[in-house]
C-alpha cells in the first residue's frame, strides 16, 4: 500500500487474492522467522493486514503460492500417471475426469454412483469377506487368498511330521496339522 493513499494498488490486490486462498499456516511458514507478530499469527484478519503492509511478505506469499500450485499439479500429475496403470482406457478417462479442477466438488453422475457400488458390493460380499483356517498355521484368512489342496499333494510333508511324538497330537495323515479346519472331499482329506 502506498503511503498517504488508504486504497491497495492493483499488485497488492493480486497478492491479496493469492494470500486469500492460503492457508494461515502456508502464509506463517512461507514468511521469514521474526516478520510476523504473535498477535497477527492469532487471526486472519491481522495476518491479512501484516502481508498488506510488508513488501517481503508479498514477495514470500507470491513463493509460497507458487509452491502451492506447482504442488498441486504434481499431485494432479501423479494421479493421472497412476491411472494409466488400471485396467481399461475407460477407467483411466474417468480417473482423469474425477481429479479435474472443474468437477473437485461436483456430485458424481449415477452412472460413476452404480458402477461404484457395484464394485464396493463386489468386494464386500460374502465370498469376498469369508474366512477360512489354514491346516498348517491355524491362522484365520480369507478364502480368496487360499486354495484348497489334497493332503497327500501337500508340499513340505515332511516337515510337518513330528520328531516325537506326543499322545496330546492330533495327527491327520501321519501330519501334525490343525485337525479342526481338515475336510474330507470323496473320502480324502483336504485342507
Amino acid at each position: 500500500m502506498a503511503s498517504g493513499n488508504m486504497s491497495p494498488s492493483g499488485e497488492d490486490m493480486d497478492v491479496m487474492k493469492l494470500a486469500q486462498s492460503l492457508t494461515m499456516k502456508e502464509i506463517i511458514l512461507a514468511a521469514s522467522p521474526g516478520s510476523i507478530t504473535y498477535g497477527d499469527r492469532r487471526r486472519r484478519a491481522n495476518l491479512l493486514a501484516a502481508v498488506q503492509s510488508s513488501q517481503d511478505l508479498q514477495r514470500e506469499v507470491r513463493e509460497a503460492y507458487e509452491r502451492k500450485v506447482q504442488r498441486c499439479s504434481d499431485v494432479q500429475n501423479e494421479r493421472v500417471k497412476r491411472a494409466r496403470f488400471q485396467e481399461s482406457s475407460e477407467d483411466v478417462e474417468e480417473a482423469v475426469g474425477l481429479f479435474a479442477p472443474e468437477t473437485y466438488l461436483a456430485s458424481p453422475s449415477e452412472e460413476v454412483k452404480s458402477s461404484r457400488l457395484a464394485k464396493f458390493i463386489d468386494r464386500t460380499s460374502n465370498r469376498e469377506t469369508a474366512q477360512v483356517v489354514c491346516v498348517v498355521c491355524a491362522c484365520e484368512v480369507f478364502s480368496v487368498e487360499t486354495e484348497e489342496v489334497d493332503l497327500d499333494a501337500l508340499p513340505g510333508r515332511d516337515l510337518l511330521v513330528p520328531f516325537i511324538r506326543h499322545r496330546a497330537q492330533h495327527l491327520v495323515c501321519d501330519m501334525l496339522l490343525y485337525h479342526h479346519a481338515v475336510s474330507f472331499l470323496h473320502g480324502k482329506p483336504s485342507g
